[in-house]
């Protein structure tokens, strides 16, 4: 039997040319089309194949970038810490981990550990501070926990009652060596703001009820308070440490009298019973008060740690020998008084609005005299809308007064070719005070000269004047500023210290407690006092 052909695959060469040989004519005109389809690739010997691939591929370049980028990112996040403190207190009061330290409160640190010093007699508190709180680490600085303080003086620390103890600070020299080490006190310190001032010593028979924090009086005006009291060292009598606030210390002379005002003093006669005492305060904590029979520029000054002898009470002569004592030793620059009417436009309709305010009259500038006061005398309070951008103040004129001079001068802001008043626009970008140009004499005005005006670096001790009419002559009066009751808060001067009412000061001239420059203007507006610091054009 014979079996049917078996068909045979392609041979390779058939295969590989996809025909026949029968079709060899058409294969070589095939051959471009069949190497497109089939393309090869070049194959290189490369010598570092990391580094080929980094800078050959802008990936990685990428992936470099993000990684840079996530690792500042992760940085910036983690909290920054300032340098770390330890405190030694007598007692911990219920202090834990993580309870804050709190200057002018503000929380400036963090508590870290708790713990019992190696001799078992006192707590250790390791704290860290933030950065911007680092120059609290000098000395003098002291540190006390507060905790809920209930006395017939008052109470204190009862934030602390239901929420988390913390601990009070107490700066203390600016300027001071920089320490790491701190004794802190059992109790808060009875003038916690510390400042300058002078310290003195109170010598008397027995302690009349007197107690620390009672306040040291001039006049019924606290000037001071007491520290503390000891023994003396025949233990024959008592010292009372006190401090004369550093706006005060003119006040005191080597001659200065002192007596207790503690009590109530009971007078019974025909009349019947009067009761006299200085005040509530005195009743609770006690007091001390006292006088200056001389003038002090005649007088050397009292330095710190000077005993004087504290009387049972006031002997009437020494009221009556008393002299004036002056409490600045310069001269207070005279204020003007600013009134008139001022046009604002709102959403398109006009009014007229009156103001009155302090100012400073200025000589010696080009231009003719100026007057030196506050901005917002010109600028309107914002209205209940919130719009304040549609509001447009124009000043047409005003009149210039003074309590030292019974003249009064009436400025127009401008004027045109004729000679007619016209509407003036003012804008003025500088905070807090401006300038408003007279430009005509001003008579016999009170004036200050130019020289007197200085730009400040930072807040300083100064007072606020202005000038007053009295039954019998004019005067000035003033109100006096500490240096440690300024915070700066952008471009002014924010007034922490509860003075009462200051509205009638707005506009008047700040004095350096130092050189006696005028170097700003008071501010009172509706998010508080304020002093804007005196800036050159």
């Amino acid at each position: 039997m014979t079996l049917p052909e078996t068909p045979q695959p392609p041979s390779a060469s058939e295969d590989r040319s996809g025909k026949s040989e029968d079709s060899g004519c058409n294969s070589a005109a095939s051959q471009p089309n069949r190497a497109a389809e089939f393309p090869l690739a070049d194959v290189a010997d490369i010598k570092g194949v990391p580094s080929a691939l980094i800078f050959r591929s802008k990936m990685w370049w990428a992936a470099l970038a993000c990684a840079v980028l996530a690792f500042w990112l992760t940085w910036k996040s983690i909290p920054a810490d300032g340098p770390s403190i330890v405190i030694h207190f007598p007692d911990g009061h219920g202090l834990k981990v993580g309870d804050a330290i709190r200057y002018r409160g503000i929380d400036v640190g963090i508590v870290e550990s708790v713990e019992l010093s190696d001799d078992l007699t006192q707590i250790t508190a390791t704290t860290t501070l933030t950065p911007g709180a680092a120059g609290l680490g000098r000395d003098g600085t002291r540190f006390w926990i507060v905790r809920p303080q209930l006395s017939m003086a008052g109470a204190r620390g009862l934030e602390t009652a239901v929420g988390a103890k913390y601990i009070g600070v107490s700066l203390g020299n600016p300027t001071g060596h920089r320490q790491s080490i701190f004794e802190g006190l059992s109790t808060a310190p009875p003038d916690e703001d510390g400042g300058g001032g002078i310290n003195i010593v109170l010598r008397s028979e027995v302690r009349h009820g007197v107690t620390v924090g009672a306040p040291v009086t001039w006049r019924g005006v606290d000037v001071g308070q007491i520290l503390s009291f000891s023994l003396s060292p025949d233990a024959r009598s008592v010292d009372l440490n006190a401090r004369i606030n550093s706006d005060f210390t003119r006040l005191l002379g080597r001659e200065s009298k002192f007596w207790v005002t503690s009590g109530l003093e009971v007078d019974v006669g025909l009349r019947g019973i009067q009761l006299h005492a200085d005040s509530l305060s005195t009743i609770v904590r006690g007091g001390v008060s006292f006088l200056t029979s001389f003038a002090s520029e005649d007088n050397e000054p009292v330095q710190p740690g000077h005993l004087f002898d504290l009387h049972e009470k006031l002997d009437p002569a020494w009221m009556t020998a008393a002299s004036s004592v002056p409490l600045i030793n310069f001269e207070l620059p005279p204020t003007v008084t600013i009134q008139g009417t001022r046009r604002t436009s709102f959403l398109g309709i006009s009014r007229k609005q009156t103001f009155l305010t302090n100012g400073l009259l200025v000589t010696g500038k080009e231009g003719g005299p100026q007057i030196l006061t506050a901005t917002d005398m010109i600028v309107q309070a914002v209205p209940e809308t919130g719009e304040a951008e549609s509001i447009t103040p124009h000043l047409v004129k005003f009149n210039i007064g003074s309590s030292l001079t019974d003249s009064t001068v009436t400025v127009s802001v401008n004027k045109d070719d004729n000679g007619a008043e016209t509407d003036s626009v003012l804008n003025d970008d500088r905070p807090g005070f401006t300038w408003l140009s007279c430009g005509q004499p001003m008579g016999d005005l009170p004036s200050a000269d130019s020289k007197l005006l200085r730009v400040p670096q930072q807040p300083e001790d100064c007072c606020i004047c202005r000038s007053v009419k009295t039954p019998t002559k004019p005067s000035s009066i003033m109100q006096m500023i500490s240096r440690a009751h300024l915070n700066v808060d952008d471009n002014l001067w924010t007034v922490t210290a509860d003075l009462g009412d200051l509205t009638p000061w707005h506009g008047a001239p700040v004095i350096s407690m130092q050189d006696h420059k005028v170097i700003g203007i008071f501010v009172s507006g509706k998010s508080g006092p304020a002093i804007a610091p005196y800036r050159t054009e």
